[in-house]
Parts: C-alpha cells; sequence; structure tokens
C-alpha cells in the first residue's frame, strides 16, 4: 500500500507540474478546478485501493466482483464530482471535464497497473472433485 500511495503521489505532481508547465508555456488555459480534480481523483483512488486491497484479504475468488462494485461507485461519485465542478463553472466546464477524464484515466491506469501484480500472484483455492 505504501508503494501505492507513492505513485499515487508521483502522479499527482506530474500533473500538477504539466498543468503549471503547460499554463506557463501558453498551451492551453489553466483547469479552473484542476488542483481539485486532481486532490480529489487522487484521494478516491487511495481510498478504493485500500477498498479492494481489503475486500481481496478477505476473499480473493471475489476479485471481479469487488472491483465491478467499486466501478460503480466510482461511476457514481465520480460523476456527481464532475456535475458540480461544471455546476460551478458552467465556462470552463469543458476544459474541466477534458482535464477529469485526462486525470482519471491516468489514475485508473496507475491502479490497474499497481493491482494487477497483486491479483495474479493470488492462488485461488483448488476446487475439484473428490478424488482428484
Amino acid at each position: 500500500m505504501v508503494r501505492f500511495v507513492l505513485m499515487v503521489l508521483g502522479l499527482a505532481s506530474v500533473l500538477f507540474a504539466g498543468v503549471a508547465m503547460g499554463v506557463r508555456q501558453g498551451w492551453f488555459a489553466r483547469p479552473s478546478y484542476s488542483d481539485e480534480i486532481i486532490l480529489f481523483l487522487g484521494l478516491a483512488h487511495l481510498g478504493l485501493f485500500g477498498f479492494i486491497l481489503r475486500r481481496l484479504d478477505s476473499g480473493p475468488e471475489d476479485f471481479v466482483k469487488i472491483y465491478l462494485g467499486s466501478t460503480v461507485l466510482r461511476i457514481l461519485f465520480f460523476g456527481l464530482f464532475i456535475f458540480l465542478v461544471i455546476r460551478l463553472d458552467p465556462v470552463s466546464g469543458p476544459a474541466n471535464a477534458l482535464f477529469f477524464l485526462l486525470s482519471y484515466f491516468l489514475f485508473t491506469g496507475l491502479e490497474v497497473a499497481a493491482l494487477y501484480p497483486i491479483v495474479s500472484n493470488r492462488k485461488p483455492a483448488k476446487q475439484g472433485q473428490k478424488g482428484d
């Protein structure tokens, strides 16, 4: 978990620096809620990663159900968050939504990359017929 926290902090730092550099170079205008988006997504992915790890310890064979359940929660809460951001600043709504999507895919990719070795190393309980 500590390694994932460090990876999330690293990705958040890269996103903060990327926004600052892009604005400084004149490539784009700063999305009005970029800092809040990065903070929200980083904390949410840390929480979801911890939740998934705790649930995996209790039932590793249910990984697909656990991950799909967390994806439903993710869609609900993240959809509500970006809806509120767009309602708070309709003028910068498209820029905020685009930045949210970019950040979401980066954080989700990081989460999947961190979960893959954990899940693939777990051996499911052998199930078979008696006498095998």
